[in-house]
């Protein structure tokens, strides 16, 4: 899809990796930046006056919004930090396949503990992708 005429959206992909690279909107534009093997390294909002309004770099697992660290990415999920607070959310996965996704480990549940360690909330995500519950524990 390279535009949405209903919603006014025009997207213009990378040529060789067509990945997302400049989307356009009423509201303003998302600019993306990749490195030649296909792997993000930032991205950047503008607002319709052309203000850069959020910028997002990515360094490997560390993800910097602002010039301040945001996010780890880890292989059981996320750490966020905000300022000098630290918050885990541990992603549960699936193992199978279905017509909807190929291959091994889509998330289907969000646990981020409180801080005694207890569950806070679950968020949990179904095939259609677009539905989630939050359920507190």
């Amino acid at each position: 899809m390279t535009a949405d005429l209903n919603r006014f959206v025009n997207i213009q992909y990378c040529s060789g990796n067509n990945l997302p690279f400049l989307i356009m909107h009423p509201q303003g534009r998302i600019v993306n930046h990749y490195t030649l093997s296909s792997a993000k390294l930032g991205k950047m909002l503008f607002d319709r006056h052309d203000n850069l309004t959020y910028h997002e770099q990515y360094y490997g697992d560390l993800v910097i919004k602002d010039g301040q660290p945001t996010r780890i990415f880890h292989g059981d999920g996320t750490i966020s930090i905000n300022g000098s607070s630290v918050e885990y959310h541990y992603h549960l996965k699936d193992h199978t396949s279905t017509k909807l996704s190929t291959g091994l480990g889509n998330v289907r549940m969000i646990i981020t503990p409180d801080v005694d360690n207890e569950p806070l909330f679950l968020q949990t995500f179904y095939l259609d992708a677009k539905s989630y519950k939050k359920i507190k524990a």
